[in-house]
């Protein structure tokens, strides 16, 4: 098993890592949920068939994030895969707006264990595991397989260059599953990482997760435009996302950040001159470093030093280039 943090993202980087985050899941049932997941997130879903899936955002009427989701048709039923939520905030969302339509939604986080799986061997990897029929996936559909008994839903999904590979599985055949995927790793170097690890990973390929899509930014801030349809008309949010790119009035940009010292893991104003440009969202120390994102005015990263005040003082930021 891997020993430190450096350890475990090469193994994410060139091995086939897998980690368990705490995705929702919820399900949706009902002749109207297609046309009404078209109406309300960004991403033109109505053409799906089962066995399909898209990424698509849920925002507010201000254009800024309530989740960030993978949409899969499964066969007669429909899941939403978001982020960690809790507070069920995508849930009281949806059921929020459904009124007359045809739909029952479904809280299935607690049923399920989400595997995302990644690296140079994860593909060579997985197809040993689900054989002949891996060979049939591709970004667009998604496998609902038995494999050695275990139920799994298999999907991948392409983000900024780097591809991922995600297992849901039941959670009461988790453990087994997982003893079976040690057991039969063969020549390849397999194994599970730590959240911390996935987040390092996520830090330097510049992949937003859970402190970038928030009520605080949209999704040109943070580089998530292109699971946005721009030509299929109305969601929630449209008209504050389509003025912003019609008229270039994007302000923000998501940078990736090093500061040359261990500082706590949290986030940080961010001054340039005197005045504030931004902040750091998320951060990690690794061997006495600190690696970060952070979503700055685009006005401030082209002239005078960008700094934290830390202790007192003022600490510079090098901005520094995605993996």
């Amino acid at each position: 098993m891997p020993e430190n943090i450096k350890e475990e993202y090469n193994l994410l980087r060139y091995g086939a890592g897998a980690v368990v985050l705490e995705e929702n899941i919820i399900k949706l049932t009902g002749k109207d949920t297609l046309d009404f997941i078209h109406r309300v997130s960004t991403n033109d879903v109505k053409g799906l068939m089962p066995g399909a899936k898209i990424r698509t955002l849920f925002l507010n009427d201000k254009g800024r994030f309530v989740d960030r989701t993978i949409f899969l048709y499964i066969t007669d039923f429909f899941w939403l895969v978001g982020q960690n939520d809790p507070d069920k905030k995508l849930l009281s969302w949806i059921n929020k707006y459904i009124i007359t339509e045809d739909i029952i939604t479904e809280d299935l986080t607690n049923d399920y264990k989400v595997i995302t799986i990644t690296g140079q061997q994860s593909a060579s990897y997985l197809s040993l595991i689900f054989g002949q029929e891996f060979t049939s996936l591709d970004d667009k559909n998604l496998i609902v397989t038995q494999t050695s008994g275990f139920d799994t839903v298999l999907f991948r999904c392409v983000e900024k260059g780097q591809t991922f590979y995600k297992v849901i599985v039941k959670s009461n055949q988790y453990n087994q599953f997982v003893e079976y995927l040690n057991a039969n790793k063969s020549v390849f170097d397999f194994g599970f990482v730590s959240d911390e690890a996935f987040k390092y990973y996520c830090i330097l390929h510049g992949l937003p997760g859970r402190n970038e899509i928030t009520l605080e930014f949209n999704p040109h801030e943070v580089g998530l435009t292109d699971e946005i349809s721009f030509t299929k008309g109305c969601y929630i949010g449209q008209e504050v996302i389509a003025r912003l790119d019609t008229y270039d009035k994007v302000q923000k940009k998501l940078i990736g950040v090093k500061i040359e010292a261990n500082m706590p893991e949290k986030s940080y104003d961010i001054y340039n001159s005197g005045e504030f440009a931004g902040i750091i969202t998320s951060g990690i120390n690794v061997d006495g470093e600190f690696y970060g994102l952070a979503v700055v005015k685009k006005k401030y990263l082209d002239d005078n030093p960008l700094y934290i005040s830390y202790e007192g003082k003022e600490v510079e930021i090098a901005v520094r280039n995605f993996d």
